[in-house]
């Protein structure tokens, strides 16, 4: 596919009604994906709940499996464009390797801590999430589109910056596995985000309750 991702945000009114419909398309398909799961899902499912007709899938797609992609290019660049992705591309390698432990530290933090803000990903964060972590758990024929666009990038940063914690080559085994190990620390907020609510007595998990767990991940 050679076009552009589709924008997660399109308003009524900015685009024509292609756009709108194709747009229309890929939410639904995000949403159901994540929930039910791309196998359970149907294409009658998705038209219904968009509001379009069932041809319009193959017409804009091709396939059930076409939008999938579709559905994960637009998550990938969405990624790309908010939240702790975005936080990582601002991130020069030549600044990163002149930096201090502790501005290493202060960098991973301020890293963790927009992941752990959901709300960085704006109004269908919960959606991006669902379908990302989803497809993530196992091999999905969209991996290489997440991993590629929306990760690989991220995890690079990150391991250059605990290379200046732990002395070791940014691309060790040791830096890529301790790098790992900070985004695990934050999926599992996301993946078991109930459980650590009823866990810890929370009702969210806003700037007070990232605090505490930022004051206590490995990294400090």
């Amino acid at each position: 596919m050679t076009s552009k991702p589709v924008d997660l945000y399109l308003q009524p009114g900015t685009q024509d009604r292609t756009q709108i419909t194709r747009n229309a398309l890929v939410v639904t398909a995000l949403k159901l994906f994540g929930t039910k799961g791309f196998d359970a899902t149907s294409t009658r499912q998705i038209a219904d709940a968009s509001g379009a007709n069932i041809a319009a899938i193959s017409y804009h797609f091709g396939s059930k499996e076409n939008l999938r992609i579709e559905v994960a290019r637009s998550v990938a660049a969405h990624m790309g464009q908010h939240g702790p992705v975005r936080a990582s591309a601002d991130m020069d390698n030549e600044a990163i390797q002149g930096l201090s432990p502790e501005q290493a530290r202060s960098m991973i933090r301020q890293h963790i801590k927009i992941a752990l803000d959901r709300d960085s990903l704006g109004p269908l964060a919960d959606d991006i999430l669902q379908f990302f972590h989803v497809e993530m758990t196992q091999e999905s024929p969209v991996v290489d589109i997440l991993f590629d666009n929306a990760l690989k990038h991220s995890h690079e940063r990150m391991c250059r910056l605990v290379s200046r914690l732990n002395g070791e080559a940014w691309d060790s085994e040791k830096t890529k596995v301790a790098a790992l190990m900070i985004f695990a620390q934050v999926m599992v907020f996301d993946l078991v985000r109930p459980v650590v609510l009823r866990s810890m007595g929370w009702d969210k998990i806003g700037p007070q309750e990232r605090d505490t767990i930022l004051d206590a991940a490995w990294i400090n």
